[in-house]
């Protein structure tokens, strides 16, 4: 599976969509913008009017702003309109937002018809770093995050960093957990651009860096023959951080979230020997230098996250199977390959010690 990421400078301003980029099998076929009511005030009549002068019929769906959008209520909702339209096996779903619309989006895309054609323009740091560059599309469940999806690649991603100069200071911070995760677990030179940076956050010219240095580190991750390293590096934090975020009720952002996932997960690792103590701190102070969260809120408890971990797809053999960061830059090896089958002992230490940490 494989999609194509076209790196656009103010894509609102273009003039012509060559109907070769967008793939476009004719132009009597309808093709649908799945968006949310934040964006669509700022940017959707415009992306509407761009397609529409190019020639292409457009329908446009708007969703409220929220993770609790990603529900079965949405997706049938939006599924049944789709339907009524008249779309065809030549219609393009495309997913204008961040990573609630892209996923809501990429699941409409891979289950209609058993699929359509899908195009991302993701508008948040997060969903340009991570939603729209992976190949997992879901929806939540009324039990956790992310449990009904499947895997559908987009045929083309236009990643435009004009979006984020609207794009609220937390939601930039959010975004650079993402960032951090991939210098933590693949990529020294990255982390050792985000460690070393003063640059303010909103800064045009430092966000297309980062974009640009952690996108090509997670398509080559995403290409890497082995597969085990390519599937579970980028879940890094994920099973904590899934919990925190369904747990907080979604208060927590996924950055956010992930960020203290993170730092358990480095607890984990430092509690099995597989990391020393300078490795450890330097999950928290990355992660503290971009204003993120590093500690599990006090209001949700650790028999709470172990409850909903249980249900998380990396539960195995009443383990958590996840990468440990060894050093910055690398996940360590065991004598099975690089999962770890972390037990709910473990996992109920590093979240006392997490709590602990100053």
């Amino acid at each position: 599976m494989e999609s194509r990421v076209l790196f656009h400078q103010n894509f609102l301003q273009t003039i012509s969509l060559p109907r070769n980029t967008f793939q476009v099998g004719n132009y009597k076929s309808i093709h649908f913008i799945v968006t949310d009511e934040t964006v669509d005030a700022l940017y959707g009549n415009r992306l509407e009017r761009l397609f529409k002068k190019n020639n292409f019929l457009i329908k446009k769906l708007v969703i409220p702003a929220g993770e609790s959008s990603k529900s079965f209520s949405n997706y049938k909702r939006l599924s049944e309109n789709i339907l009524a339209y008249g779309v065809d096996r030549e219609s393009t779903i495309i997913g204008f937002g961040g990573g609630v619309v892209n996923n809501l989006a990429g699941f409409l895309a891979s289950t209609i018809y058993r699929g359509v054609r899908l195009i991302q323009i993701p508008t948040t740091l997060l969903s340009q770093l991570d939603a729209t560059i992976d190949f997992k599309q879901a929806i939540n469940s009324s039990l956790g995050k992310n449990h009904i999806g499947s895997f559908y690649p987009a045929s083309l991603i236009i990643v435009d960093p004009f979006f984020l100069s609207t794009l609220p200071h937390r939601h930039i911070q959010n975004g650079l957990a993402e960032s951090i995760k991939h210098g933590l677990t693949h990529s020294v030179n990255l982390f050792k651009y985000l460690n070393s940076s003063r640059n303010e956050i909103m800064d045009l010219n430092f966000l297309t860096e980062v974009i640009h240095q952690t996108v090509s580190s997670k398509i080559k991750l995403l290409n890497d023959f082995d597969f085990e390293l390519s599937e579970m590096t980028p879940q890094y934090g994920h099973p904590i951080g899934h919990a925190l975020e369904y747990l907080s009720k979604y208060k927590l952002l996924h950055g956010e979230a992930l960020a203290i996932g993170m730092c358990v997960m480095t607890e984990i690792s430092h509690l099995l020997k597989i990391c020393a103590a300078p490795t450890k701190k330097q999950h928290y102070n990355i992660l503290q230098q971009f204003n993120l969260p590093t500690v599990i809120p006090k209001e949700i408890s650790n028999k709470e996250i172990i409850a909903v971990v249980r249900r998380d797809k990396h539960f195995v053999n009443n383990a958590i199977c996840s990468v440990l960061v060894d050093v910055v830059g690398s996940v360590a090896k065991n004598r099975k390959g690089r999962t770890f089958e972390i037990s709910l002992n473990i996992l109920e230490r590093a979240l006392i010690l997490n709590r602990n940490n100053p």
